[in-house]
C-alpha cells in the first residue's frame, strides 16, 4: 500500500503519530534556481525500519537579510 499524500496524493485525515522519533535540523531557504525559491533541511527518523513521513514546514517569519549578488 502506498501512503496517501505528497507525490502519492492528497493526504487524508491526520497523520498517525508513532513512537519514532522524526525531527528536522538544518532548515535553510535556498535560491530560485531556475523556478520558486524553496527550503532545504535534512530530515531524522529514529527507527531500525523504514518509515512514511509527512513534512510540513512553514516560514511565518519576514526575510532579515536578502543580498543577491
Amino acid at each position: 500500500m502506498e501512503p496517501a499524500g505528497g507525490i502519492f496524493g492528497v493526504l487524508e485525515g491526520r497523520p498517525h503519530l508513532g513512537e519514532a522519533n522524526v525531527y528536522v535540523t538544518n532548515v535553510g531557504p535556498h535560491d530560485p534556481e531556475g523556478g520558486d525559491g524553496g527550503v532545504e533541511f535534512h530530515l531524522h527518523a529514529d527507527s531500525d525500519s523504514p518509515l512514511d513521513v509527512v513534512v510540513t514546514i512553514s516560514v511565518l517569519d519576514d526575510i532579515e537579510n536578502f543580498i543577491s549578488a
